[in-house]
């Protein structure tokens, strides 16, 4: 099936990097206490299972915290984008403030990076990089700079891997990425021996730690390999909640990264709209659903087991979090409807089976320890299985910027679906307290060619009730280059990364369009000042906004 990719994004990508690029084997934070494998501690006193109200909140501490820090940062960024813009009728001096919230009296942007494989990791890439304010192209086009003022960036699935891989390498250019992280070579299911020799070696001391392995443990070890950029040729040895030792992290420079992925009971595969969500951040593992608000543990001790909300003994696992697992359970189909045939493409290797010496590989997804079963919706047992996000019928990760307590304004989509699941989840009861803007069925959508340009989407739009964040959506689609590649498998070849990177077609047309995002990303907060939209910022809206 063909897909392409939003044109001005990528031709500003296929130019040569602006800015400091990482260099070879030198950005990741290899921190896991035993490698792969993870080890049991001494817990921490007082460690326990955190509860909030999904409305109220509170976010995180330490979350909050990075919050408050990133808006005090971005306050030249503000200054230095606005200046470049020269939005009519804006008062920059007024309007950026020094001491702000952001969501009350600075605007609150995100990015939502969706799944789709290899074509969607391309994709949310491109657009990273067209708004990169390291990007002198894009600066020149006054779009450079919006990606240092976001507050948030989702990832599922394809976008997980993006996410989760540049946040480890400490948010280098995306070019960067591109030439000196990101190795595509062969089938991440079906060449995992090749790729990653040393894999089942991981997996055996995994096993021997007492904790299970299953197919996607192989794939996990793969993504280690040939995403992230390390000091050594067998990269297996990084844990999620590193991004925080990341410099551009500690300085609250860049965006607080959630990894979204859904939860299945071991035994059966019944997902929905309404299936709980999982979220991973660089602080906590979180579960947050309308049934049980919010419960999260620290991600550092993931895979330790919670009974009533404490430890259940002294001990605690540490190095669950292994990055590679976090990413690959995000995009997880081998715990999915394909599960058994996927599977068996590790399952049935014989050298496979040979090397890792009778260890027990199970065919379903990552398994995880952590709250209790009281707090996994999706399953009785002490463990959880991680599947696909997309599974749910949401191939975005709108979900964790809808967060009543994140209170984001903006979110920018790289997108490859229309974000109808996400409105008709909204409708459903219980799901009230999280507006979204109203978006027409996918037969309409498509008929009305929204899924071919750029658009916004939200209460700003439609001047209605309940307030909504305002969604950029910016799609995959068919003005530029042909990526035809499978994205369920993410196969690609080296050729392939160099073509779909580097050969994008120029079209300025695109880049006059996105200038409009100067307008959507001030507008919710010149509302909440009581200011008019100047008539230039009316015109944007009238032009892109869909009105039902």
């Amino acid at each position: 099936m063909k897909a392409t990719i939003a044109v001005a994004a990528l031709a500003l990508f296929a130019l040569p990097a602006h800015g400091a690029a990482i260099q070879p084997r030198d950005a990741v934070k290899e921190d896991a206490p035993n490698g792969y494998a993870p080890v049991r501690v001494t817990c921490p006193v007082g460690i326990k299972v955190r509860r909030a109200d999904l409305k109220l909140g509170p976010l995180a501490p330490e979350e909050a915290a990075y919050i408050s820090r990133k808006t005090a940062s971005s306050v030249p960024a503000w200054k230095a984008y606005l200046e470049n813009v020269g939005l009519q009728g804006l008062n920059i001096t007024e309007f950026v403030k020094t001491n702000g919230v952001a969501g009350r009296t600075m605007p609150n942007v995100a990015f939502a990076l969706s799944g789709g494989g290899y074509k969607a990791l391309m994709h949310g890439a491109s657009i990273l990089a067209a708004f990169d304010g390291r990007n002198a192209t894009a600066v020149a086009a006054k779009i450079g700079g919006i990606q240092q003022l976001a507050q948030y960036a989702s990832g599922l699935s394809g976008g997980a891997l993006l996410l989760g891989s540049w946040a480890e390498a400490g948010y280098p250019t995306l070019e960067g990425m591109r030439d000196e992280a990101w190795d595509f070579r062969g089938s991440f299911f079906t060449s995992p021996l090749k790729n990653t020799p040393a894999a089942p070696l991981a997996l055996i001391a995994k096993a021997s730690a007492g904790y299970p392995v299953s197919a996607l443990d192989l794939i996990a070890v793969n993504i280690n390999g040939r995403l992230l950029n390390t000091t050594s040729n067998n990269p297996v040895h990084t844990t999620y909640h590193s991004i925080r030792e990341q410099p551009q992290f500690q300085a609250a420079t860049v965006p607080y990264p959630l990894i979204v992925s859904l939860g299945v009971n071991p035994d059966q595969f019944n997902i929905t709209l309404t299936s709980p969500g999982y979220e991973f951040s660089p602080h906590e593992f979180a579960v947050n659903h309308p049934s049980v608000g919010t419960a999260a543990v620290p991600i550092e001790y993931l895979g330790t087991a919670f009974r009533k909300e404490r430890v259940s003994d002294l001990l605690c696992t540490t190095g669950f979090d292994n990055s590679g697992i976090v990413t690959a359970a995000s995009g997880n189909i081998v715990g999915g409807q394909d599960r058994d045939a996927l599977a068996a493409l590790a399952m049935g290797n014989p050298q496979l089976e040979s090397l890792l010496g009778g260890v027990p590989l199970k065919n379903a997804a990552t398994t995880v320890r952590a709250l209790q079963p009281s707090t996994w919706l999706a399953s009785s047992y002490a463990e959880l299985n991680l599947v696909d996000g997309g599974f749910g019928k949401e191939s975005t990760p709108y979900f964790p910027l809808l967060q009543p307590s994140r209170m984001v304004d903006v979110i920018i989509a790289a997108d490859g679906n229309s974000p109808y699941s996400t409105y008709t989840k909204s409708l459903l009861p219980g799901w009230e307290g999280y507006p979204f803007p109203i978006v027409p069925n996918p037969t309409d959508f498509v008929a009305m060619g929204l899924n071919k340009r750029p658009g916004f989407f939200g209460s700003a739009c439609t001047k209605t009730s309940p307030t909504t964040p305002l969604i950029v959506y910016l799609p995959l689609y068919s003005d530029s280059y042909d990526i035809s590649i499978q994205s369920a498998a993410l196969l690609t070849a080296e050729d392939e990364q160099g073509t779909g990177m580097g050969s994008a077609l120029r079209r300025k047309t695109w880049l006059g369009r996105l200038v409009s995002h100067a307008h959507v990303l001030v507008d919710g907060q010149q509302a909440r000042n009581g200011v008019d939209r100047t008539e230039e910022c009316s015109a944007c809206f009238t032009k892109w906004c869909y009105v039902p």
